[in-house]
C-alpha cells in the first residue's frame, strides 16, 4: 500500500470500502506513573473519548495520543498508517465495537 493511501477516507474510496466498515488505529499513552501504551481500533464513523473511555479501559488516570516519535519507535509506522495487524505482541490492543 502506498503511504499516501493510508488516510482512512482515501483508502476506503480507492479500495472500495464503506466508511461504516473502515477503522482507524490510534496509539495512546498514559501520562501519569509508569508510561504504558495501547493501540485502539476505532470505527471511522465513531469518535473515541480518549480521556474518559480509554483511560477507564486501561485503568489510567490520564492518557493522550502517542507522539510521532513514540509511534514510530513502537510500531515502525507513521501516524496515519498504523495497522493493528502488524503490531508487536507486547503492545496491548483495545477496540470499540459498534
Amino acid at each position: 500500500m502506498c503511504p499516501a493511501d493510508a488516510e482512512t477516507a482515501i483508502f476506503a474510496e480507492k479500495y472500495g470500502y464503506a466508511m461504516e466498515v473502515s477503522a482507524n488505529c490510534i496509539l495512546v499513552t498514559t501520562k501519569t506513573r509508569e508510561q504504558r501504551f495501547v493501540a485502539c481500533v476505532v470505527l471511522k464513523t465513531t469518535r473515541v473519548d480518549v480521556n474518559r473511555r480509554v483511560s477507564m479501559k486501561i485503568s489510567a488516570r490520564k492518557v493522550s495520543f502517542a507522539t510521532l516519535k513514540d509511534t514510530l519507535r513502537l510500531t515502525g509506522m507513521a501516524l496515519v498508517g498504523v495497522t493493528p495487524l502488524c503490531l508487536s505482541g507486547a503492545l496491548p490492543r483495545s477496540w470499540k465495537p459498534s
